[in-house]
């Protein structure tokens, strides 16, 4: 509606880059906001909202939208030693965005289950390939590629040319945590039919009153990587991966768009 005595939720269109941080840096806290933003007080901001789709704003930044809801891919991170987390009673995780021609060509690399030979893969950025990691201690996927390099039915290490290949005939996707909690490379598992093995302590998946995310994924501790889940994911039958597979393609719907 154009009418805002009608509405019932209200949109701050504050994106990402430049335009994220000038509104919540600035606008809000400019000695305008109160005409920039006429509705924002009426009820303390609890009936705004606007998305977050990378770095979850301080408390300072926020402080004028504390109330407002965020749509955030981020559950939670570290930013300058400071621990920043979504509030799980007014914020909404959603999943992060992956182009349409890039989800066609991982479907087309999706193999059915008896073609598939590697038992896991993760291929990725790591503290040894980008300053990211080092800076966010992201020693979870160091600890990937100590724990199964060399493991005839694992294939893990950095990035490599034939990644959807690899991603399209292994079982299992290693999910570890980047530079936050959350990763691309969960939503990427549903195109690639590749169970995904969630290696992030704090992060907080989507839409779980409508997904039935134990059916098709596993949550495994960080401080437990190494042969108990090697040995924990050979153990389980060909039957049984192959119906979380399905499952998993049956969920995919809910994170293309």
């Amino acid at each position: 509606t154009q009418d805002a005595e009608e509405a019932d939720l209200f949109f701050i269109p504050a994106y990402h880059g430049d335009q994220y941080d000038e509104m919540l840096e600035i606008r809000l806290h400019s000695q305008g906001a109160a005409e920039l933003f006429p509705y924002l007080s009426r009820r303390r901001g609890v009936d705004h909202f606007f998305v977050v789709s990378a770095n979850l704003p301080s408390w300072p930044h926020l402080e004028p939208a504390r109330n407002a809801m965020l749509l955030t891919v981020e559950s939670h991170q570290v930013n300058d030693d400071i621990p920043r987390w979504y509030s799980p009673w007014k914020d909404i995780m959603i999943p992060g965005y992956i182009d349409r021609w890039r989800i066609e060509a991982m479907r087309n690399a999706n193999r059915p289950t008896h073609e598939r030979g590697y038992l896991l893969i993760f291929h990725g950025n790591h503290p040894g390939t980008h300053d990211l990691y080092v800076k966010h201690r992201a020693l979870v996927r160091t600890q990937i590629l100590e724990a199964f390099s060399g493991a005839p039915d694992c294939s893990v290490g950095g990035p490599v040319s034939d990644f959807f290949a690899r991603m399209g005939r292994s079982h299992f996707c290693l999910i570890p945590r980047g530079s936050s909690a959350w990763t691309i490379h969960l939503y990427e598992s549903f195109f690639f039919g590749c169970i995904p093995v969630i290696l992030s302590d704090l992060f907080e998946m989507p839409f779980q009153d409508v997904v039935d995310w134990p059916s098709f994924s596993l949550k495994w501790p960080m401080d437990r990587i190494g042969p108990d889940l090697l040995e924990h994911l050979r153990a389980i039958p060909l039957e049984r991966i192959a119906e979380m597979k399905r499952r998993l393609e049956e969920a995919a719907c809910h994170f293309d768009y």
